[in-house]
């Protein structure tokens, strides 16, 4: 869990559009500032499905069995949307 944490910390550090990393665990939310919709979007396009709750807070709920790479692999896709 502190890996996703950790990258998801690095990604908000990045991304102009987050204003804050929140949760506990692996269950984890990135607050934008923008609504969420078109970001959940472009992340199953590519392959990568989490969910928007308050219109403005990315919520992510990966599988207790999820491995660091398949963590990277997600991570790199949420990268690209939201900082690009």
């Amino acid at each position: 869990a502190a890996h996703f944490r950790a990258g998801l910390e690095r990604i908000a550090a990045k991304s102009p559009k987050v204003t804050a990393v929140r949760g506990m665990g692996f269950i984890q939310g990135l607050q934008l500032t923008e609504p969420g919709a078109p970001i959940v979007a472009a992340c199953r396009a590519k392959g990568v499905l989490i969910n928007a709750t308050a219109d403005t807070v990315l919520r992510f709920l990966p599988p207790l069995v999820i491995t660091e790479d398949d963590i990277d692999r997600a991570l790199a896709v949420v990268e690209e949307v939201l900082c690009s």
